[in-house]
This record gives structure tokens, sequence and C-alpha cells, in this order.
């Protein structure tokens, strides 16, 4: 019995740490979002976006998940590689 709510508890912590660290990627792409200048229609580059999250250690698949993880919440719309909130 002890042996299952170890593992339990292990699992439980490896989940919310998932989901603090995805949360975090979150808040800082959405803060290199805001500190990108955008377009005169108000758009920002995807590219930009992706070369400034790399500078802050974050890869091009953890960028595109989030980006789009913010559009299917409908923070941002995504479109023909730009971003627009």
């Amino acid at each position: 019995m002890d042996d299952f709510s170890i593992d339990q508890i292990q699992r439980n912590i490896a989940l919310r740490l998932a989901r603090e660290s995805q949360m975090d990627r979150t808040i800082d792409v959405m803060s290199i979002i805001q500190s990108l200048v955008p377009d005169s229609r108000g758009r920002i580059s995807t590219e930009a976006i992706l070369i400034e999250a790399q500078q802050h250690g974050m890869t091009e698949s953890q960028v595109d998940n989030t980006l789009d993880e913010l559009a299917r919440t409908r923070m941002i719309t995504l479109g023909d590689g730009y971003v627009t909130f």
C-alpha cells in the first residue's frame, strides 16, 4: 500500500511540475510578444517571437506548442506567419 501511495505522489508531483513549466513558458512567450513592436497592421512575426524565445532557452517546438495553445484559448490569433492579440 505504501509503495502505491509513494508512486501516486511522485506521479502527481511530476504532473504538477510539467503544468507549472508549461505555464512558465506561456508567461514567457506572452511577455516576449508584448515586448516586440507590431507592424502597421498590429501583427508580430512568429519568426521574431521564435528568435527571442530561443535566446531565453526555449526550443522551436516549445514555442510552436505554446503559440498553438495560446491560439486555442483565443489569447492570440495565429495566421500567415504572424501573431495578433
